[in-house]
């Protein structure tokens, strides 16, 4: 690793390294903008309500409004899914390991390669409401959804989206494969600089994102490995 690391000294930026798996968590920073109101007593989302006024949406108008783009998001994201007749799982258990789950669907249905399934379930998440004529910053259960594949490079991983305000993002990497079938699959410094700048796609991160661009959030939601030269 120190040879490669050497010999492209000029392209890479920084490294990261770890024993296990790497972790990369994403989340429009324009939307995740608060302050806290006295008065009212409540945390205030002050991107939000903004995304919602250059938008031209009624604060009233939030939860009608949520419902239709989280509906949007689901289809997308599940649509490769369906297609290919992979298992679409709900998972009530939060204590289910999910990991686990999805490495016994790829052995039952003999995927070496590509998505394996979708698992569906409810999380506490970090997400908006319409609370006192405000938009509030609460935590409460939120539908999530993860993406298990084996990347024929990166190996096993998830991605996982939070289907309601403010759709935040995570992709698991992991480094290793315990049964050793696979072997270890070590991601290269460019490969990782694709996963990341395809987290930091994500609308309203550089500025306001429109309903179609939130829309698409998932259409190239996985990491790829093509090259970014």
């Amino acid at each position: 690793m120190q040879q490669f690391i050497e010999k492209y000294s000029e392209e890479i930026l920084g490294t990261l390294s770890g024993f296990d798996r790497l972790v990369f968590r994403a989340a429009p920073r324009r939307l995740c903008s608060f302050y806290r109101d006295h008065s009212r007593e409540i945390v205030v989302a002050k991107g939000m309500e903004e995304y919602l006024w250059q938008n031209k949406i009624y604060f009233k108008d939030f939860g009608q409004y949520v419902r239709r783009i989280s509906s949007r998001i689901k289809n997308r994201f599940l649509k490769p899914f369906q297609e290919q007749k992979l298992p679409v799982v709900f998972v009530r258990d939060p204590k289910l390991d999910k990991d686990q789950l999805a490495r016994e669907l790829a052995a039952k249905q003999q995927i070496d390669s590509g998505l394996v399934c979708a698992i569906s379930t409810v999380e506490p998440s970090p997400t908006f409401e319409y609370v006192k004529s405000r938009i509030a910053s609460r935590v409460r259960p939120c539908h999530v959804l993860y993406q298990y594949q084996k990347h024929p490079e990166l190996g096993w991983l998830y991605a996982r989206i939070q289907t309601w305000f403010p759709f935040r993002v995570q992709i698991c990497i992991n480094g290793r494969e315990p049964d050793g079938a696979a072997g270890i699959a070590v991601p290269t410094a460019r490969q990782l600089l694709c996963v990341y700048r395809g987290l930091h796609a994500c609308p309203g991160v550089a500025g306001p994102a429109t309903e179609d661009q939130l829309g698409g959030v998932v259409a190239g939601f996985c990491p790829t490995t093509q090259s970014v030269a």
